[in-house]
């Protein structure tokens, strides 16, 4: 799970898969499967990799710490 804010400025959670084609969000507002790069969100934090605790990813947009490869 990954905590976003949106153009409007309110904060939700949504859903990241990390692929081999790149990280994706299930952007629930849209209804919608996007690369992270393409939903406008700023990201806030992360779950980790080891699902106990939450990785920041210090709001920013793009966030540098999720790659698109």
């Amino acid at each position: 799970m990954t905590v976003v804010t949106d153009k409007e400025r309110a904060g939700h959670a949504d859903m990241m898969v990390r692929t081999t084609r790149g990280d994706f969000i299930l952007a629930k507002p849209r209804n919608a499967i996007l690369p992270w790069h393409k939903t406008g969100y700023v990201y806030i934090k992360r779950e980790g990799n080891d699902g106990t605790a939450s990785a920041s990813l210090g709001g920013r947009t793009p966030p540098t710490t999720i790659g698109n490869r």
